[in-house]
């Protein structure tokens, strides 16, 4: 970079204002990790980021370049700009192959994109690279049938492309909710409702306005750790939201780095790295079927599908961390700042 000080505006509010800490940036469970490195690798490089927070009140400061998490509405008129699409279509529509035209530099996992000129295909942040050492610690206790779940209720607004998983979340709640022969505990927003409607999103809706009392026996709330919560269960429900070619979020990274053992649903198109590490839910018929399979298997082929997920993350796996992503992006707003 040159002596000029550089500011880029990330459009989002990852904290109230850019001097938080990278822990405030990084919000709960580190997920946005990726933000707090990024900002210490332009400050580094005699960069500035700044959220949209450092700018209201202050509308003559000069912006260089804005980022977008996910395509949206430009705030500034900077002469560069960014769009880091880490949704999927499904979640946010206008990340497509239209939107791309709008930055000169477009940053996602999908595909779909990899063909349009100013797009760069990168895997999305999953995990913190330095939690690699606990990772790695002796083997658990995996002997107990004990099973988490950690999501919130959520739904598609509108039919989708690919396979609703949301839907089979649902599925396998309602089965522990009817089965008494697992421990199984569920965490998250929005599940405060009754299991006779979970396979019913617009009747859930309609039973919160009337105040109509959950009663999911399974309900712990919304869970303080989320890291605490899987190493307590053997097994840790981790479903996408839906299948999409490309995508790969932290859910599966978080039951690896937690010590359980994945119940996996997600795009087939995952490193056969990982397809070691995981129970793969979509080879199954029904959710008895997936947990009657997690009880048959022995203490040596629990641990042996734990100890493929520890080498997962220090191979493969790395490539999905928050530092990777963050180097390169990066790399890309250094080469578009030192164009102009």
């Amino acid at each position: 970079m040159n002596d000029e000080i550089k500011t880029v505006l990330i459009n989002y509010d990852f904290a109230s204002s850019s001097k938080a800490s990278r822990e405030e940036i990084s919000g709960t469970d580190k997920r946005n990790l990726w933000c707090g490195i990024l900002r210490d690798n332009l400050s580094s490089r005699g960069c500035r980021l700044i959220f949209p927070g450092d700018i209201r009140g202050l509308p003559e400061l000069k912006i260089d370049m804005e980022i977008h998490v996910n395509a949206g509405k430009r705030r500034t008129s900077a002469p560069y700009s960014v769009g880091l699409f880490m949704e999927t279509p499904e979640i946010a529509p206008l990340n497509n192959a239209s939107s791309c035209k709008l930055y000169d530099k477009v940053i996602s996992f999908n595909p779909a994109l990899q063909a349009i000129e100013n797009h760069v295909l990168a895997e999305l942040p999953c995990w913190d690279a330095n939690d690699l050492t606990q990772a790695v610690e002796n083997d658990r206790d995996c002997g107990s049938n004990t099973f988490s779940m950690i999501a919130a209720n959520k739904n598609f607004k509108n039919p989708v492309k690919y396979k609703d998983l949301y839907k089979e979340r649902a599925r396998i709640i309602q089965y522990f909710e009817t089965s008494n022969t697992e421990e199984f505990k569920l965490y998250g927003s929005a599940w405060d409702i009754r299991h006779e409607l979970l396979a019913f999103p617009k009747l859930q809706k309609i039973a919160r306005k009337l105040k109509i009392r959950g009663n999911l026996k399974s309900y712990g709330g919304i869970c303080v750790s989320k890291n605490d919560v899987i190493r307590s269960s053997t097994f840790n429900i981790c479903f996408e939201n839906c299948i999409y070619p490309g995508y790969l979020s932290e859910k599966v990274f978080d039951a690896i780095l937690g010590g359980s053992i994945p119940i996996y649903w997600g795009h087939h198109g995952i490193p056969q790295s990982l397809k070691t590490a995981v129970i793969d839910a979509s080879q199954f018929q029904s959710s008895k079927d997936i947990v009657q399979h997690c009880g048959s298997l022995d203490i040596e082929e629990r641990l042996k599908i734990i100890r493929n997920g520890k080498k997962f993350l220090q191979s493969d796996g790395l490539k999905y961390s928050h530092q990777i992503y963050a180097n390169q992006i990066t790399r890309h707003i250094e080469t578009l700042l030192l164009a102009k």
